[in-house]
């Protein structure tokens, strides 16, 4: 794996299935989160000063495809905690926004189950995200936000647009 052009999903798809199937105990499941780890290692790029955020809202429950038995939710922290072993902070949202911290050795599916079980509440307030680091004045040059895309702006929120404009406005003109 430390070799190949696989990505960390694909192998993570494959451990899904055996888990699924009640194939798995603790040889295999140590395998395979070593194997998602190398993976991981292979994806092209430091992230460092990059922002990670998973959607963990109500309805990244949904399955990616009618084909598959794959949550968005497990996809979107999957792809948090490995953009995260690449050196990005790391991130949940839901009705709040949340900081997701790990040592730098945590491996990628701890990683995952971290996101995944961040972000209170089952709301989709994107906004909060940028209400975040502009109230703390937190610097990007990346923000990636895995997401269904199904945003909820709220009530007493500015709306995402607005909120992302602000935050390159005020604190990040280069972020991207």
């Amino acid at each position: 794996v430390r070799n190949s052009r696989m990505f960390p999903f694909r192998i993570y798809q494959s451990y899904n299935a055996l888990r699924n199937e009640g194939l798995t105990d603790k040889y295999i499941d140590e395998w395979m989160s070593e194997a998602i780890d190398s993976a991981t290692y292979n994806l092209p790029d430091r992230l460092e000063n990059t922002l990670s955020v998973a959607d963990t809202s109500g309805s990244m429950s949904s399955v990616i495809s009618g084909n598959s038995n794959l949550e968005c939710l497990e996809i979107s922290s999957l792809f948090t905690a490995a953009v995260g072993m690449k050196g990005a902070d790391m991130a949940a949202f839901a009705t709040e926004f949340e900081d997701v911290e790990c040592h730098t050795g945590t491996p990628t599916l701890e990683r995952q189950r971290l996101v995944s079980e961040a972000g209170p509440g089952h709301g989709t307030n994107g906004s909060k995200i940028f209400d975040r680091l502009i109230e703390e004045e937190r610097v990007y040059d990346r923000i990636i936000i895995w997401t269904d895309m199904q945003l909820w702006t709220g009530y007493n929120t500015s709306p995402f647009r607005e909120n992302w404009r602000k935050y390159k406005r005020e604190v990040a003109p280069e972020a991207k």
